[in-house]
């Protein structure tokens, strides 16, 4: 295996076992073993990763976007003002 980078958030346990606390499913894991995420790799006592220098996800869409005329079928027309998160005072209160 090439590209291993040792990991944070693990504690090691007797035998070459290593706790890993990334995330909740707590893994123990056995020497050459694999977490339940698959990317964390026990080798000798010490967890490594296995995804840190990997693009693990990619987003085709641009950040911005314009807004489209034809999201409405062409028409124009108002456009609805957000609900309102406070409760209007009643009147003739200060």
């Amino acid at each position: 295996m090439t590209g291993l980078y040792e990991a944070r958030f693990y504690e090691a346990l007797a035998d070459k076992k290593v706790l890993c606390t990334l995330c909740p499913h707590g893994c123990r894991l056995p020497n050459n073993g694999r977490g339940a995420c698959s990317v964390r790799y026990n080798r000798d006592g010490s967890l490594y990763t296995l995804g840190y220098d990997k693009v693990v996800a990619q987003e085709v869409n641009p950040i911005e976007k314009k807004p489209s005329s034809t999201s409405s079928g062409g028409r124009t027309g108002s456009v609805m003002p957000p609900a309102r998160t406070v409760a209007p005072r009643p009147m003739g209160s200060a």
